[in-house]
């Protein structure tokens, strides 16, 4: 229990309870001076809800005749609801005795009880009264069938119904249908009456019922019924022609479908149709035919109840006596794709015409007559053999001689001549791929007019030799013929002679030193589209020079080993010619040597001799110092003195105009060998010379430093020999002793020493 806010009064008043607070318990809790309080008894709240009708009663249908009890209920929500059914005949609602339940159960349905309505009156203790909607009874009779269909026959293609009558209220209808197994609905037969229209033989002996449907859940089978189909008489199977000896039977038979058909066998011996008495089964037998039967004409007219106009189906007897031919056929010549026609005079009882294709005879399918017709034969037919096979009465078959089929195809042409380009004096050729027996061939030529025969061109191929200018854009045909083919004209072609090629200018030999470039060049005339070859022999077979493919064949960069290689050129284009032979002479370079005498490095006032040596012999002669040119030297010597020393070469070219280059020669200061730094002392001006690493062309720089370590002189040198002369001007330092550093442009130290100042 907790305490009740505010509730602290002898009275507990309760505003607008809940459904929510029914069933809640209270207690009254009184507080004095003693210790302990006093609680009172427990109640309960108990809170009643208004009678409500969540769901109202239904119409409801019900049959007769014990066909059912009609049921209606209410659904009502309430604390202590009471029922009460009430019914209405067609006046006021009244209690029904009882009837005091959410559910009412009428039983004993009576036809006058249709339209009987039925309400429920709810109360509680918060509801003095509250009605439900009324609900209606509809009463139904069962269906009961009073007059079952009859079964139905008739012709087929018909139309025909089954009809049902039936007694009861609300009733429905479902034809069923059973073509040998259980009965299936028939989609929209729904009534009482099922049509048929049309009805096909397929449909003979089906069988149907109508299921009746009203208040009964369970269906009313009526009488099953059949339908009979007669079908309409016609012939499946005709009667054969019958062929047959004097004095035997004959037999013609019909196959026919209809129902109870009737057959009455008629002649026909030139005139009209007669009936033939007792004739009137599918067969008919003639006995003992005689020779006046021949050509007889028999039919069977047949008929039924559903056949309006009788059907009739014919026969012809051939009465036949011993065979014999008075006229064997002949042998065929036919040109493909027309026909052929062997024919004999012969009697006999029948006639079939029988073929071989290399094989045993068989039969050709329908030619069972005395000519045989072949009609648009073809070259796979070509020898094949025919003979006539005849049916003789008693005697057995004979047969007539074989012939032989002879297809010869028509010329045709398969692959058409071309056109054709040929050199001046060169031979072309022109052919034709012609098809057919025995084709012959004549071939034309047209100069600008009509076509005209070539005397003895009578080949597939066309070869004219030694062709000229004249014959320049000439038209050519072959016209092919055989016994299938009078004249077929091929397409003309035409002959291009071109002028042949020829070379105007031929190359010419060369003389040059080696290492040196040179070419040969070749003109040609008519040569537009030619193709061009070069070609060297080293003294053996000429090969092709790799990508020498132009008129001129340029060498470059000649080697001692190409010397006297002959060289030509080979062209392609309208014929083959080839340029004369070309010599290749190539001079050695003179190899130069100098040398020097008395002396190479040189003190103050030496002179020495440079002497320069050539192989082969020099006719000229250039000497360089310092790669720079002595002018006025042209001799094979040069004298040097101590004021121009450097570092020496020479240039020769000798008779053939070949050019070399000596080795070179330095000639140096021999103070080198003395002193780094020269004169040691000095006044200020002193020469540094240094020869101790590789020469490698990139300035020198030269730096004076003091007793007290200050840089008081740097000087930078170009370089142009790996033995240097650098002049060095210090006149304005002051007397005394400094260091000097000789080094290269990146810093390196090539050498050091000191200079002595007075």
């Amino acid at each position: 229990f907790t305490n009740v806010a505010g509730a602290t009064t002898t009275t507990l008043n309760l505003n607008a309870v809940t459904a929510a607070m029914s069933g809640n318990q209270y207690q009254l809790v009184i507080s004095s001076c003693g210790p302990t309080p006093l609680i009172s008894n427990v109640v309960t709240l108990t809170v009643n809800s208004p009678a409500t009708i969540s769901a109202q009663p239904a119409n409801t249908s019900a049959c007769t005749g014990g066909g059912g009890d009609a049921t209606f209920t209410v659904a009502a929500a309430g604390n202590s609801i009471t029922y009460q059914w009430q019914v209405s005949t067609g006046g006021p609602f009244t209690n029904i005795t009882g009837a005091t339940a959410a559910t009412l159960t009428v039983t004993g349905i009576t036809s006058a009880m249709n339209g009987y309505q039925y309400q429920c009156v709810i109360t509680n203790p918060c509801t003095a009264t509250l009605t439900s909607s009324a609900a209606t009874l509809a009463v139904s009779d069962p269906a009961s069938i009073t007059t079952q269909p009859a079964s139905s026959a008739i012709c087929e293609g018909s139309n025909t119904s089954f009809t049902v009558a039936t007694t009861g209220s609300g009733v429905t209808y479902q034809w069923q249908v059973s073509t040998g197994g259980p009965f299936t609905n028939i989609a929209g037969a729904t009534s009482a009456t099922l049509s048929l229209t049309g009805v096909t033989a397929a449909m003979n002996n089906n069988v149907y019922h109508v299921v009746v449907f009203s208040c009964s859940p369970a269906g009313l089978n009526s009488s099953d019924v059949t339908l009979t189909v007669n079908a309409i008489a016609s012939v499946t199977t005709a009667p054969s022609n019958a062929i047959t000896c004097v004095g035997n039977d004959a037999t013609f038979t019909v196959t026919a479908a209809g129902t109870n058909n009737t057959y009455q066998w008629q002649v026909s011996t030139g005139g009209p149709f007669t009936d033939i008495p007792g004739a009137t089964s599918t067969t008919l037998t003639v006995t003992a035919v005689t020779a006046a039967m021949n050509n007889n004409i028999y039919q069977v007219v047949i008929g039924n109840t559903c056949t309006a106009a009788p059907v009739t189906s014919t026969a012809t007897l051939t009465v036949s006596s011993a065979a014999s031919i008075t006229t064997q056929p002949v042998s065929a010549i036919a040109c493909s794709g027309t026909n052929a026609v062997f024919t004999a005079t012969a009697t006999g009882s029948s006639y079939q015409w029988q073929v071989s294709t290399g094989g045993p005879f068989t039969d050709v399918a329908g030619a069972t007559s005395a000519t045989l017709t072949l009609t648009g034969v073809t070259a796979a037919m070509n020898n094949n053999q025919y003979q006539l096979v005849l049916g003789s009465c008693g005697a057995g078959s004979i047969t007539s001689n074989p012939v032989t089929l002879t297809v010869n195809d028509p010329a045709s042409i398969t692959t058409q001549p071309s056109n054709t380009a040929a050199c001046d004096g060169t031979d072309a050729t022109f052919t034709v791929a012609g098809a057919g027996t025995s084709v012959g061939y004549q071939w034309q030529v047209s100069t600008g007019g009509p076509f005209t025969d070539i005397p003895g061109a009578t080949a597939a191929t066309l070869t004219l030799t030694g062709v000229t200018a004249a014959m320049n854009n000439n038209q050519y045909q072959v016209v092919l013929s055989n016994t299938c083919t009078v004249a077929l004209n091929s397409a003309p072609a035409v002959l291009t002679v071109n002028p042949a090629t020829s070379i105007t200018t031929q190359p010419d030999a060369s003389a040059i030193c080696e290492g040196s470039n040179t070419s040969f060049t070749v003109v040609a005339s008519n040569a537009t589209g030619s193709t061009y070859q070069w070609q060297v022999s080293t003294g053996g077979p000429f090969t092709d020079v790799p990508g020498a493919t132009s008129a001129t064949l340029t060498l470059t960069g000649v080697t001692a080993s190409m010397n006297n290689n002959s060289y030509h050129l080979v062209i392609t284009g309208c014929g083959n010619i080839t340029s004369d032979n070309v010599v290749l002479t190539v001079n050695a370079t003179p190899v130069v040597v100098i040398t020097a005498s008395p002396y190479v490095n040189l003190t103050t006032d030496l002179t020495t001799t440079l002497t320069a040596n050539a192989t082969p012999p020099a006719t000229t002669f250039s000497w360089y110092k310092n790669n720079v040119l002595v002018p006025g030297v042209t001799g094979s010597t040069l004298d040097v003195h101590y004021a121009e020393l450097g570092a020496y070469s020479a240039s020769v070219t000798d008779v053939n105009g070949c050019s070399g280059n000596s080795n070179s020669i330095a000639i140096a200061d021999s103070i080198v060998n003395i002193a780094f730094i020269y004169p040691n002392p000095n006044s200020g001006f002193f020469q540094v010379r240094f020869q101790g690493v590789e020469f490698n062309g990139l300035p020198r720089i030269i730096t004076l430093f003091d007793g007290k370590g200050a840089r008081v002189l740097q000087q930078s040198y170009a370089t142009v020999t790996s033995y240097q002369v650098m002049d060095v001007h210090a006149e304005k330092l002051s007397r005394g002793i400094y260091a000097l550093i000789l080094s290269d442009a990146s810093g390196k130290t090539l050498g050091t020493g000191k200079v002595i100042i007075r």
